[in-house]
């Protein structure tokens, strides 16, 4: 009897123990305090451009004057902003001097990595809209806009139209740059039925030529360029088509295309962004894969640039998300190390409730 009564005692324990110890643990659980969320600091509004120097330093420039800067190859980003208008392209030569530029005319010069942004002068066409910035030397750069081709010799202090699109509603919106002599640019006259799009230089930039076999009828609809060399290169935009012999003649190698930025990096290996999609061609372009499974986060991929065969990036549009009853518009940027095998996203914000300047 007496061990009967000992075991049903520890049963009895046993039970009580058990007991206090789930309803100990429930009521902890019940009663710890929800964590907040924490306010995220704006940083970038809707990505447009991104460019690195190196795996470290690199730059993406936004609307609404918005620009990040990092330098520890993305893991973190400061945001800046510089002015009001929005900003379209970006180049640095180094990790300290760099330009921007942007709508009505903005050009933007940093000497120290993007910390202060000094604006350029750009009197010859004041209200131009800038959409792209390359340069081929230290001294020697283009910006092209909706009036035409603009170079420089002096680092940007002052500027020359080279190439004016005489219809001033149509640009030049997109170029490759092979070598410091040798460049292609996408382009309209649009004073013809059916003018050439795409010209040449091979000198620098200080003329311009057509290229034959470049007529919209055959180019319609794109948006990018990208050559690896003086005669191959494709052509991105509602399809991709690829040349051999500089210009001269074009092969389909994807149709319904939603291409804004091409990037080869050498004769086989390329990638192409655009709505929510990224696609990668080890052909030279005969077939194309998606690589990347559709993500809710992406809305619109904008531009993509590697800087060398392993490094590269992806940066564009993400959603919307409501934080403790403030509104944030995130950009997104995807990050591989691998050459593009794998990528890893970070979202970067912008505070829409707070801003002053309107989305219209």
């Amino acid at each position: 009897m007496g061990n009967r009564r000992r075991n049903i005692l520890l049963a009895l324990l046993i039970i009580f123990f058990i007991y206090f110890e789930v309803h100990s643990c429930s009521e902890d659980s019940v009663t710890a305090p929800e964590a907040k969320s924490e306010k995220p600091e704006s940083v970038l509004y809707n990505a447009n451009n991104v460019f690195f120097v190196d795996k470290d330093n690199g730059w993406i420039v936004g609307d609404k004057g918005t620009v990040a800067r990092t330098n520890d190859g993305g893991e973190n980003w400061i945001g800046n902003k510089i002015e009001c208008g929005n900003l379209f392209g970006a180049y640095f030569l180094d990790s300290d001097n760099g330009w921007i530029v942007g709508e009505d005319g903005n050009i933007y010069r940093t000497e120290d990595g993007g910390v202060e942004w000094i604006g350029i002068s750009f009197d010859v066409f004041p209200d131009d809209d800038l959409y792209g910035v390359e340069f081929v030397s230290d001294s020697i750069g283009f910006v092209l806009g909706t009036h035409g081709v603009y170079r420089t010799e002096d680092m940007g202090a002052t500027w020359q139209n080279n190439w004016n699109s005489v219809v001033q509603e149509r640009n030049a919106w997109g170029m490759s740059i092979i070598d410091s002599n040798n460049l292609y640019m996408l382009g309209s006259r649009f004073n013809e039925s059916d003018p050439e799009i795409m010209y040449k230089t091979e000198n620098g930039g200080r003329s311009w030529e057509t290229v034959d076999g470049t007529n919209y009828s055959v180019l319609r609809g794109l948006l990018t360029i990208s050559f690896v060399d003086a005669n191959t290169g494709w052509g991105g935009g509602s399809v991709i088509l690829k040349t051999e012999d500089g210009g001269k003649t074009w092969v389909s190698q994807l149709n319904n295309a939603e291409i804004r930025r091409l990037f080869f990096k050498n004769l086989m290996n390329g990638f192409a962004v655009g709505n929510d999609k990224i696609i990668k061609t080890v052909d030279g372009g005969n077939t194309w894969t998606e690589i990347m499974s559709e993500d809710e986060r992406i809305v619109d991929m904008r531009d993509i640039y590697f800087v060398d065969d392993n490094y590269g990036w992806i940066v564009g549009r993400g959603r919307e998300k409501m934080i403790d009853g403030n509104l944030y518009d995130y950009s997104i940027v995807l990050k591989t190390t691998d050459g593009g095998d794998n990528w890893t996203l970070k979202k970067l914000p912008w505070e829409k409730c707070t801003d002053i300047i309107s989305d219209e």
